[in-house]
């Protein structure tokens, strides 16, 4: 819902792998994790766990990603969250508009890490933002200005986590889009390491070693994940027996599944 020119305000209740792929914007992000857990990938070398009524502030122009997978989806299969896109010039306007918001605003506008913020200081944005998603358009403005101002207050408090990203290369990010789409397109097939190293220009260990410094993670682990939350979405649909979700999600060996899909999700894919 668009609050404002610059300002758009989101509830999103979807499945795990339908989140936006790794990504960067103009806008400052400022995300609720209502419901799911995960990783959260920032910058080219930045990977921290997440997990549910966490609050995290992106500035403009970082590469991001939400990887959801874990615990906090098994009841409805879905994922939660709320998130507010700020435009830079929205910020500057209310700033200039109300003076008394201008050193909040100037604290976020200025922010160059990224911000998780300690759950004792997010409590009442928390509250705030989660009341928004069943508030008027008028009610939301109001409660807007009061998230801003605790946002531009408590992001400098000592306990919150700050997150120092290192942006990368343009040709690095290009190679990465490469992996992440050649696996969108074949995850159900057999993938190698081998065959995505061919595939990127790379030979094997020097695809190993890039993919670990951009991601945090091996490319087999982030394979495994791919697969696990597209049998998630599979078995939340209820067409096809799990021995069937196994080979469509690419896995040749459903015992292997079984064992993966739990230790990824804290549970069976029969309790799915």
């Amino acid at each position: 819902m668009k609050i404002a020119e610059g300002c758009t305000f989101y509830h999103v209740e979807i499945a795990p792998d339908r989140q936006i792929p790794a990504h960067t914007q103009e806008s400052i992000e400022l995300s609720l994790i209502v419901r799911g857990s995960g990783r959260l990938y920032t910058g080219m070398s930045s990977v921290r766990p997440f997990s549910s009524g966490e609050l995290v502030l992106i500035p403009s122009g970082i590469r991001h990603h939400w990887a959801f997978g874990g615990n906090g989806t098994e009841c409805s299969g879905t994922v939660e969250n709320i998130t507010l896109m700020l435009g830079r010039s929205f910020l500057r306007q209310l700033s200039e508009i109300f003076p008394a918001l201008s050193e909040d605003m100037d604290r976020i506008l200025g922010c160059r890490d990224v911000i998780v913020f300690d759950r004792k200081h997010s409590c009442r944005m928390r509250d705030t933002l989660l009341r928004m998603a069943g508030e008027s358009g008028k009610e939301q403005a109001v409660s807007l200005m009061s998230v801003l101002s605790d946002a531009g207050q408590y992001m400098e408090a000592p306990e919150n986590l700050h997150i120092c990203v290192q942006k990368g290369n343009g040709h690095a990010e290009q190679r990465l889009e490469t992996v992440f789409t050649y696996v969108s397109c074949n995850y159900s097939r057999r993938i190698s390491i081998d065959d995505i190293a061919r595939y990127t220009g790379m030979n094997r260990s020097a695809f190993c070693r890039f993919f670990h410094k951009h991601t945090g993670t091996t490319f087999i682990r982030y394979l495994n994940e791919y697969r696990i939350n597209i049998a998630r979405e599979l078995l939340r649909l209820g067409d096809m027996s799990v021995s069937e979700i196994c080979y469509a999600a690419g896995f040749n060996d459903t015992s292997y599944f079984c064992r993966a899909f739990r230790k990824h999700s804290g549970f069976p894919p029969s309790k799915a």
